[in-house]
C-alpha cells in the first residue's frame, strides 16, 4: 500500500505531461496585427494661373494661355517675323474673333499714343495663303488649325493685285473712334503683299508667345 501514493504521483505526472504535449502540438501560431493603414496624402493639384511677361496681354486659346503684344514698325512679313523672334515670340495670328478684337484694341491704343493726329493704321499678322488660289491659314503654329479668327473686311479676301503683285498676306486694319468712314472696317482683315513695306503712319505687327 505504501507504493500506491507513488504510483498515483507518477500517473498524475504522465497525464500532465501528455496534456502539455497535446497543447503544444495544437496551439495555433500567434496572429500578427497588421499596422494601421493610412491613405497617401494627396498633394493639391491646383494649377497655377497662366501669366504673361510685363507689357503682354493674356488671351485664351485651345492650347491654353497665349500672350500677345503689338509693336510699331513698318516691316514686311519676314521682317515682322524676325522682330518677334528677337522678343522670344512669333508673329501672331488670331484663333478666334474675340482674340482678333483684343489685338485691334491694343493696336488702336498704340495708334492713339504713337502717332499724333493719325487715325488709321494696320498690323502685320501670321495669316497667309500659299498663293491666290490657296486656303488662308494662321501660321503661328499655336491654334490647332483653327481659322475662326479670320474676320475679313468688306470685299476681302480678294485676288486683286497691288502694284502687279499678288496679295497673299493679311493685315489687321485699325481706325480710331470718330475717324471718317472708309471702305475698311476697324478690327477686320485685309489682303496685302507679303514682302513689301508699304509706307503708312502706323504700320505695326503682333507678336505672340505661350503663357507660362
Amino acid at each position: 500500500m505504501r507504493f500506491l501514493p507513488f504510483l498515483l504521483l507518477i500517473g498524475t505526472s504522465v497525464l500532465v505531461a501528455s496534456q502539455a504535449s497535446k497543447t503544444c502540438r495544437t496551439r495555433s501560431p500567434g496572429t500578427t496585427v497588421p499596422p494601421p493603414t493610412t491613405k497617401p496624402t494627396t498633394k493639391s493639384t491646383t494649377k497655377k494661373p497662366a501669366t504673361c511677361p510685363s507689357g503682354w496681354t493674356l488671351v485664351q486659346r485651345s492650347i491654353g494661355g497665349w500672350c500677345i503684344r503689338v509693336f510699331n514698325g513698318m516691316n514686311n512679313q519676314t521682317e515682322s517675323m524676325k522682330a518677334c523672334q528677337t522678343r522670344n515670340a512669333v508673329l501672331s495670328g488670331a484663333e478666334s474673333p474675340d482674340e482678333l478684337a483684343v489685338m485691334a484694341q491694343l493696336g488702336r491704343e498704340l495708334l492713339a499714343t504713337a502717332v499724333s493726329g493719325w487715325q488709321y493704321g494696320t498690323l502685320r499678322m501670321a495669316i497667309e495663303r500659299p498663293n491666290v488660289n490657296g486656303a488662308w491659314r494662321v501660321t503661328d503654329g499655336n491654334t490647332n488649325g483653327g481659322t475662326s479668327g479670320l474676320v475679313w473686311g468688306p470685299g476681302e479676301p480678294n485676288k486683286d493685285k497691288l502694284a502687279y503683285e499678288d496679295k497673299n498676306c493679311a493685315m489687321l486694319f485699325l481706325a480710331l473712334p470718330g475717324a471718317p468712314p472708309t471702305v475698311r472696317v476697324h478690327g477686320t482683315l485685309q489682303t496685302f503683299i507679303c514682302h513689301i513695306t508699304w509706307f503708312d503712319m502706323l504700320r505695326g505687327y503682333v507678336c505672340g508667345r505661350r503663357a507660362t
